[in-house]
């Protein structure tokens, strides 16, 4: 449920901003050209890149799409540039049940938490073997 607060650009948002206003500005693009491209407000686009406002993920696709650039790889140059950010505590995903010839397993959870374990031990070697 929404708490109606606005979310706090972090570390993270600041240096996507930064990413992409240094493209737009490397390709000569002026800021309301890439918002009316991007299906955007020129104020919202200012906005994220002033760090008043966080990119939903549409909007970021629809920007990155607008100046060329991968959106993942966006994401990735970011994520390197502020590695020595602290990181939010991040829940473990559920667990979804397997889904039997029947229907659901009743008692898939344990069953899913030991394939877990054993697909993370078998990466880990695989990871170990590569490295070798």
């Amino acid at each position: 449920m929404p708490t109606g607060a606005r979310p706090i650009p972090g570390p993270l948002s600041h240096e996507v901003a930064r990413i992409l206003r240094t493209a737009m500005n490397d390709q000569g693009r002026q800021l309301k050209d890439v918002a009316k491209t991007a299906d955007i407000s020129a104020s919202q686009l200012s906005r994220v890149f002033n760090g008043l406002k966080v990119f939903t993920l549409d909007q970021l696709d629809a920007v990155c799409a607008a100046l060329d650039l991968s959106t993942a790889m966006v994401i990735a140059k970011a994520d390197a540039a502020t590695a020595d950010r602290p990181l939010p505590r991040i829940a473990p995903l559920p667990t979804i049940p397997r889904i039997g010839v029947i229907g659901f397993n009743v008692g898939a959870h344990d069953e899913d938490q030991a394939l877990a374990a054993s697909d993370d031990a078998d990466w880990q070697a695989r990871q170990e073997h590569e490295n070798e």
